[in-house]
C-alpha cells in the first residue's frame, strides 16, 4: 500500500502543477489585453 500511497502523492502533484501552469496561463493572457 506504500507504493499506491506515493502514486497518489505524484498524482496529486501532476495535477497541482497542471492547475498551476493553467493559473499561470490565463494569468498571462490577461495581462495581454
Amino acid at each position: 500500500m506504500v507504493l499506491f500511497d506515493s502514486c497518489v502523492e505524484i498524482n496529486i502533484y501532476a495535477h497541482g502543477g497542471m492547475i498551476a501552469l493553467l493559473v499561470q496561463f490565463i494569468a498571462t493572457k490577461e495581462s495581454l489585453y
